[in-house]
């Protein structure tokens, strides 16, 4: 866990879900913007199938 997790964890009750509204928007644009720079590969490697190991 990070030290950003941490306070977060600590200073915001993320048990309630209108606690969670306010940052649906900031993660959401954080996650969009990781698949553009690694231009998605984690997306497209569950797709293939030797990629998938039991």
């Amino acid at each position: 866990m990070g030290t950003k997790d941490l306070i977060g964890e600590y200073s915001h009750d993320r048990n309630k879900p209108e606690a969670m509204v306010g940052c649906l928007s900031a993660m959401a644009e954080k996650v969009c913007l990781r698949m553009l720079i690694n231009d998605s590969k984690n997306c497209r490697a569950w797709q293939v199938w030797e990629a998938v190991k039991p």
